[in-house]
């Protein structure tokens, strides 16, 4: 299993800063996407066991179908040695994610410590 994980996040690469950087964001898109099945399986049987206040949580779904499929092509994109490109539209992903998550909270100031992450990153 440890190899399986090695070769899903391996890049090669002829500069070793471009493969550390790209290993890096493999291993950042793996992560989140983990926890973005999670999120679909957990929400998906709200859903289907119509859990009350279930409808409120179809756009929940469909966002979080969309940001695994965009992690999906930003780690083939990555994979294809476009190490610059996946890792700026990564960033920006999460941005627009950070976003658009609550517009109450970004408003009131409640989420700013998350807009640290991307620059951190």
């Amino acid at each position: 299993m440890l190899e399986a994980v090695r070769r899903f996040v391996e890049v090669p690469s002829i500069d070793p800063d471009d493969e550390r950087r790209a290993i890096n964001l493999n291993v950042l898109i793996f992560g989140l996407s983990i926890f973005d099945v999670l999120a679909i399986f957990l929400v998906s049987g709200f859903m289907i066991a119509k859990v009350e206040g279930w409808q409120g949580l179809i756009s929940t779904f469909w966002s979080a179908l969309t940001f695994l499929v965009v992690m999906i092509v930003l780690y083939w994109v990555n994979r294809r040695g476009h190490v610059l490109l996946a890792s700026s539209l990564f960033v920006l992903t999460l941005t627009i994610a950070i976003t658009t998550a609550s517009v109450e909270t970004v408003g009131s100031g409640e989420t700013q410590f998350y807009f640290m992450i991307p620059v951190l990153i």
